[in-house]
């Protein structure tokens, strides 16, 4: 078969030398290959000249006059049959009809070809390598030989190849960007566990300066009050010495009484006396007074070293309960830190698997490639 012959064929019946269609899909136009075309009523004899001159077909197609296939006559069954003992005789002057197969596959142009490859496929030994017809609008316009079949079988196998291969190459694709993903996410999480370390060791420092500060509030609370217990005892002291004041005040006044009514028996001799006796009574009046201011002053005192020590006692139980809660918060940043550790640690197997993944994902398209060219 001539090249041009089969171009031209195709280009008659609006098809495209190449195998795949617009869309990407294998077609029959590719592979289809002209051949002789004979009447019914042919003889065997005009049958044996068309095979004379179309030597490369292996076959012909019988058809009506309005092109309708009706059978199929194989070149090498044809010459077998009229090379028999009395074949000529039997033969040569019978119409083909007699010797073409009318069993013969016919297909539509537009047919699957895996429809073509099954209907061959399904076909006896005695007919396995027999041509297949082909028609466009129910009129033959050519045949597929077995090497046509096998070539057909042959793309759509590459076709499938293809088909998985660019699929398992997207799916390669979209795992490397996940794994990647995780890879980078990975890597963010290291960063992220080893801030936190440092971040959780530095609040466990800054935490452990102030439960220190705290101790050293308490030492000094108590140590204030210890002092303002101190204070105390001593304007105890005060109010005892000014009681005892008082006492001498009051034993002064009841003396200069005593003297005054004495001067007052002495008469004109008493005079004296009686003014000494009044200088008495009023020192003693006013030692009283200034007793009793003192004693006021002093109360004051107490009770505002009172109040101060019991600020001050609070201030110590507070600092010792804030110190407790400082030395949980410091306990609970070392649970942070071990498990920021241990994040970290998880992070970086993370990252280590997702780097593995990565490349063998890599190493995956690679070979695939490779299998490809």
């Amino acid at each position: 078969m001539m090249g041009t012959e089969r171009t031209a064929l195709l280009e008659r019946h609006g098809m495209e030398p190449a195998a795949a269609n617009e869309s990407g899909g294998i077609r029959l136009s590719g592979y289809v290959r002209p051949v002789p075309l004979a009447t019914p009523e042919q003889s065997c004899s005009e049958i044996q000249r068309l095979f004379s001159d179309h030597a490369d077909s292996e076959c012909l197609i019988v058809c009506e006059e309005a092109g309708k296939p009706l059978g199929l006559v194989m070149r090498d069954r044809f010459y077998m049959n009229i090379s028999r003992r009395f074949g000529v005789e039997l033969f040569y002057g019978k119409a083909v009809h007699t010797l073409m197969d009318k069993n013969s596959i016919s297909v539509d142009i537009d047919a699957s070809p895996h429809h073509v490859i099954e209907l061959a496929m399904q076909r006896g030994d005695r007919h396995q390598y027999d041509c297949i017809i082909v028609t466009d609008n129910e009129k033959a316009i050519g045949v597929l030989t077995m090497a046509d079949l096998l070539r057909l079988s042959r793309e759509l196998q590459r076709k499938a190849v293809l088909d998985v291969t660019e699929r398992v190459r997207g799916e390669l694709a979209d795992s490397q960007a996940v794994v990647n993903e995780v890879r980078l996410s990975a890597l963010n999480g290291n960063k992220i566990s080893a801030n936190m370390s440092e971040l959780t060791l530095e609040g466990r420092d800054g935490l452990g300066r102030v439960a220190q500060t705290f101790e050293r509030l308490a030492a000094n609370s108590a140590h204030q009050e210890e002092a303002m217990n101190g204070l105390e005892r001593e304007v105890r002291q005060v109010e005892d010495a000014t009681a005892a004041i008082k006492q001498l005040a009051e034993q002064s006044r009841m003396l200069a009484l005593n003297a005054a009514i004495e001067a007052a028996r002495a008469g004109q001799f008493g005079k004296g006396f009686s003014v000494v006796a009044d200088e008495v009574k009023k020192l003693a009046n006013e030692t009283e007074r200034t007793a009793e201011l003192i004693t006021k002053q002093i109360g004051a005192i107490a009770a505002a070293i009172a109040h101060t020590a019991g600020l001050a006692r609070e201030g110590r139980e507070e600092s010792k309960a804030s110190a407790a809660y400082v030395e949980e918060a410091v306990r609970v940043f070392g649970r942070l830190f071990q498990a920021a550790g241990d994040n970290r640690s998880s992070a970086e197997a993370i990252g280590r698997l997702a780097e593995e993944a990565y490349a063998g994902t890599v190493k995956a398209a690679e070979q695939l490639d490779g299998l490809l060219d």
